[in-house]
């Protein structure tokens, strides 16, 4: 159960991050605009992966 639950927070993370990075920096939240912008977007895109990754990894093992 938690493995999936790890699953969609990381899909939904990953892919706010991802569908931001497609928007005019001025059409972003603004926690997303500037260079700490920057750097949490790219966290996020990271982050969300990594819990797509070990969510499967739990999942299957």
């Amino acid at each position: 159960m938690t493995s999936i639950l790890l699953i969609i927070i990381g899909i939904v993370i990953g892919g706010w991050a991802a569908k931001a990075n497609t928007v005019p920096e001025s059409q972003r939240p603004i926690i997303l605009q500037g260079p700490v912008g920057g750097l949490i977007q790219l966290v996020c895109q990271l982050g969300g992966l990594g819990l797509l990754i070990y969510g499967v990894i739990r999942l299957f093992s």
